[in-house]
C-alpha cells in the first residue's frame, strides 16, 4: 500500500547542472504488466545538446549508467548496479533562486536503495529547488524541494507517480508562483496516458514520442514551433524496468524520442 513521508533535509554536497524542464513518470505493482518497477524521463533543454551515454565503475561503491548532455558530463538520468533508478527535473515555476544541487553521481556510488538514496539526501540537505523521481524494485518516490526546510516526499509500493516541473505535493503548492502552460499541459497529458494501467516498457516508450498539445513546448516530445530555429526541445529519453527477480533492463534514447529507436543496454 502506498504510504507518504516528509522529511527534514539539511545542507549538502553541491553540483550544478540540470535540465530545463522534463516529464517523469513511473508505475510500480498492479500498474505494471507482471509487476515490478517501470520509470521514464523525457529530457528538455532550451536548445539542442548533444547527449551521452556515461558510465562509471568508482573504486569504492556501486558501477552505475546514464544520459548526460556531452557539454557538462552531469548525469541527469540513471541507474546503479543495485538496481537504485534516481531521474531529476528543473523546478522552473520558481523563479529568482540558485540552482545548486546534489550530483546524481555522488547518490550512485553512495546508496543502493530509495532508503538508502533518501537516507544519503538527509544526511546531506537540499539546498535549491528541484524534483527527483527514484526507484529500486521495491519501492517508488518522488521527493519536492524548495528549500532545506520545505520539501516533500511520497513514497509508494503499488500506484504511479508522475511529474513535470511544478509542485505537486500538497504542502508544496504555495511555492509554485506561477506554473508555466508547457508544465500544466504535460501533466495533464501524461496524467490521461498514466491512466490505464497495467503498463509495459513498450508502452512507457511510447509515452516519450507523444506530440498532443504540439508543435510547441506543450507536448512531452517538445520541438521548436515551425519556422523557428530555436525553442524547448525534447534531447533524449531513458525507460527502466525493475524487477527483484531479475536483472534490470534499461532502454535510452539519445536525441529526439520520436525520431529513432531506443536502444537496450545494459551494465
Amino acid at each position: 500500500m502506498p504510504f507518504v513521508a516528509l522529511l527534514s533535509l539539511l545542507t549538502f554536497f553541491l553540483g550544478a547542472g540540470i535540465g530545463l524542464a522534463c516529464t517523469l513518470y513511473g508505475a510500480i505493482g498492479a500498474a505494471v504488466e507482471g509487476g515490478g518497477v517501470l520509470l521514464g524521463k523525457n529530457r528538455d533543454l532550451a536548445q539542442e545538446e548533444e547527449q551521452v551515454l556515461v558510465r562509471e565503475t568508482p573504486r569504492s561503491g556501486p558501477a552505475f549508467l546514464g544520459i548526460a548532455s556531452r557539454k557538462s558530463g552531469r548525469i541527469t538520468a540513471g541507474i546503479n548496479d543495485k538496481g537504485l533508478v534516481v531521474v531529476n527535473a528543473s523546478a522552473s515555476s520558481v523563479e529568482d533562486r540558485t540552482r545548486n544541487h546534489i550530483r546524481l553521481e555522488k547518490i550512485f556510488s553512495q546508496a543502493g536503495s530509495v532508503e538508502g538514496a533518501l537516507r544519503l539526501l538527509q544526511q546531506e540537505g537540499m539546498k535549491s529547488p528541484i524534483h527527483y523521481l527514484l526507484a529500486d524494485p521495491h519501492h517508488l518516490a518522488l521527493l519536492e524541494v524548495f528549500s532545506p526546510e520545505r520539501h516533500e516526499i511520497k513514497v509508494t509500493s503499488d500506484g504511479i507517480l508522475i511529474h513535470t516541473n511544478h509542485y505537486l505535493l500538497p504542502s508544496m503548492g504555495p511555492f509554485n508562483g506561477n506554473p508555466g502552460e508547457s508544465s500544466r499541459r504535460r501533466l495533464e497529458r501524461i496524467r490521461k496516458l498514466t491512466n490505464s494501467p497495467p503498463f509495459s516498457p513498450d508502452r512507457f516508450m511510447d509515452f516519450s514520442r507523444d506530440h498532443e498539445n504540439g508543435p510547441g513546448g506543450n507536448s512531452i516530445c517538445r520541438h521548436p514551433l515551425p519556422g523557428k530555429k530555436s525553442g524547448r526541445v525534447s534531447v533524449s529519453s531513458f525507460v527502466v524496468r525493475l524487477d527483484p527477480n531479475r536483472s534490470p533492463e534499461i532502454w535510452v534514447r539519445l536525441g529526439h524520442p520520436c525520431e529513432g529507436n531506443f536502444e537496450k543496454i545494459s551494465f
